[in-house]
């Protein structure tokens, strides 16, 4: 494709060691995208335990991140640092599943690790990071409204959002209106 057209952008949804090897610098990349996903140990003593654990993820987060761009730089050879790293999915506590709090990935806790996450995406350099934050009592954020209900993280993107600067906000008052 960059043959025909060099100002197309390639990514790829692999980022595994094997992959990006055998992409190295002859079959070039534009950028890659991974999914992160925390999950606690499977069992998690009490309420601190799992608060703790919650408030360190963004510490996982932080060295999967780094290890993805170190085999970028690796393998991907002098257009390295051009290669982009996205996250289009991630979530601090996605599959926690413990009778004893049933609710805790709406809880404080997670929207406190997401802030910090949006923290490290920054830091990292990452252009794109989603969260789905829309969560129904019936499963799953596949449901039109009124049956879905904003997790706590909502709020805190809502927030980021009211911060970001004046460049950020700008391009989206461009935008069509949806219907």
């Amino acid at each position: 494709m960059k043959e025909v057209d060099p100002s197309i952008e390639v990514g790829s949804c692999f980022a595994s060691e094997e992959f990006l090897a055998a992409m190295g610098s002859e079959h070039p990349y534009d950028f890659v995208v991974i999914h992160i996903y925390g999950k606690p140990p499977s069992r998690v003593p009490d309420l601190e335990a799992l608060h703790c654990w919650t408030a360190a993820s963004p510490l996982l987060f932080e060295a999967w991140l780094e290890r993805a761009r170190a085999r970028i730089d690796a393998y991907a050879g002098e257009r390295a640092s051009e290669v982009e790293l996205a996250v289009t999915e991630y979530n601090p506590i996605l599959r926690f599943r413990d009778p004893r709090w049933p609710r805790f990935r709406d809880s404080l806790s997670q929207a406190l690790a997401v802030t910090d996450l949006l923290r490290v995406f920054i830091e990292q350099g990452v252009p794109l990071a989603q969260l789905h934050c829309l969560m129904s009592d019936r499963g799953g954020a596949m449901f039109k409204p009124p049956d879905y209900v904003r997790q706590a993280e909502a709020y805190v993107l809502e927030l980021y959002g009211h911060l970001a600067p004046e460049r950020w906000r700008a391009p989206l008052r461009e935008l069509p209106a949806t219907p």
